[in-house]
């Protein structure tokens, strides 16, 4: 009687801690996606894709909801202020960006675009992680750890088998 107990509390909690990172994955990724639905033309996803995570979504839908002209002035002065912090040529940011998402929409797709995806997100701002362990089990159920020694950093990935999806458990430590 005890186990089953023990067994049935475990389970409801798993279920609540699982829907709650699914709430905030969710949410985190719905203003991004809300934007890029909005967008028409080639040269703003472009733009969007290159802008994607280095700025909050509330930024993005500021700068698309702008004006044509002005728009391309916010998204050029935008994108130069990213590379500037990331200590890269406005050019090789952006080249770097866009080949990170084409990478993160083949590699983390499921029901949708990879570079909605939590796995996705976090390999287009810190690149290849130097090692991954993945099918390890912790009281939850499966997980995958990414670790990043060069900013001294690891995330750690929840799988959510519903969905077929790897959701972040760390997100306060991605801090880029």
């Amino acid at each position: 009687m005890g186990l089953s107990f023990y067994s049935g509390r475990r389970s409801r909690f798993s279920w609540l801690l699982l829907l709650l990172l699914t709430f905030a994955s969710i949410t985190a990724c719905t203003s991004y996606v809300k934007v890029y639905r909005n967008l028409t033309t080639e040269y703003e996803k472009k733009s969007f894709q290159v802008m994607l995570y280095w700025i909050p979504s509330e930024r993005l839908e500021q700068i698309f909801t702008q004006a044509p002209d002005k728009r391309k002035w916010m998204i050029e002065k935008e994108i130069e202020e990213i590379a500037g912090r990331q200590g890269l040529p406005v050019t090789a940011f952006k080249n770097r960006q866009i080949e990170r998402v084409r990478m993160a929409n083949m590699k983390y797709g499921t029901y949708k675009q990879g570079m909605f995806t939590d796995r996705g997100r976090i390999y287009i701002k810190y690149g290849d992680p130097e090692k991954i362990v993945p099918g390890q089990t912790d009281a939850y159920g499966p997980v995958e750890t990414w670790f990043y020694p060069m900013y001294k950093v690891e995330f750690v990935f929840q799988v959510d088998e519903d969905h077929n999806e790897y959701r972040l458990t760390n997100i306060k430590d991605d801090r880029l």
